[in-house]
């Protein structure tokens, strides 16, 4: 069996051979959505979650649909299916597509869309919850709806590229004095016991890991609040986490110089990780050994 697979507009293939029309609209401005799901034992986590915010985003966009909901959850399993390992990434993604000439403006009728999927076999890399990791701090410079999950992602990519270059896993963002997110992961602090997060708005991407946690967190028993959060309240934190679809949640335990807590992976993200294993066993069950 195979390690990753592309599906592109009716084709299967090698990802690394598909090809894309010069005068798709993704291409030329980067008009395009996306979504990345995750499988475990090749059950999607989260997939409906995932599905309802990527219409979200082409309904924001005026996006034409290539298919319907139904045709693309078969597409994703059946991609999942043509793979090997017992956990998969997919990458989703929808284009205006192409077929006109190029130009700034864009007519709904232009195109009926393009599908693009691939998916990959995943390391599932569990050794952040031992000892954490590290981040950095930068202005936030994206563009005012960040609630739409686009493929324009520069300002997100020379963030993560500044943290790597650092040696730190992550950029927290911050505006106007208060943490936004981070530039791949909503961002949590815990003080006092209480899960603080920032409020929903378009300066924030609706993740699917923070929609749960406010789902979980009532039911677990977590205190949380939504509000905004300052720097130095990120700072003096007793714990830091990030929440992605694959990581739930990543413990900071430094911030440039600054110790997070005691320095160690907090109470707090290890109640959360277990918690969230226990729900993701219920529904893909157990998760697989490496």
């Amino acid at each position: 069996m195979l390690k990753e697979i592309a599906y592109h507009d009716g084709i299967w293939g090698d990802p690394s051979q598909m090809t894309v029309s010069l005068e798709d609209r993704g291409f030329l401005f980067g008009e395009g959505v996306y979504e990345v799901v995750y499988s475990y034992n090749h059950v999607f986590w989260g997939l409906e979650e995932h599905m309802d915010r990527l219409q979200r985003s082409l309904k924001a966009l005026e996006m034409p649909v290539p298919c319907d909901r139904d045709e693309l959850e078969l597409l994703l399993r059946q991609a999942v299916n043509r793979l090997s390992g017992a956990v998969q990434v997919c990458y989703i993604q929808i284009t205006r597509g192409g077929g006109q000439p190029r130009s700034h403006g864009f007519q709904s009728a232009d195109s009926n869309g393009s599908l693009t999927i691939i998916a990959r076999d995943y390391d599932d890399d569990l050794s952040y919850m031992e000892d954490g990791r590290s981040a950095i701090l930068l202005p936030d410079l994206r563009w005012g709806r960040c609630d739409i999950k686009t493929t324009n992602l520069i300002p997100n990519e020379l963030a993560a590229t500044a943290a790597a270059r650092a040696g730190a896993f992550a950029a927290l963002l911050h505006r106007d004095g208060f943490i936004t997110e981070a530039n791949a992961y909503a961002v949590f602090i815990v003080s006092d016991g209480v899960l603080i997060t920032r409020p929903a708005g378009t300066d924030i991407l609706p993740s699917v890991c923070r929609t749960q946690m406010l789902e979980y967190a009532p039911l677990w028993g977590i205190p949380l609040e939504q509000r905004k959060y300052t720097i130095d309240e990120l700072l003096s934190a007793d714990e830091v986490l990030l929440f992605s679809s694959s990581k739930h949640p990543m413990p900071i335990v430094r911030v440039e110089d600054h110790i997070i807590g005691d320095g160690r992976v907090g109470p707090m993200a290890k109640r959360i990780f277990e918690l969230f294993e226990g729900e993701m066993e219920k529904l893909c069950g157990k998760r697989p050994a490496k």
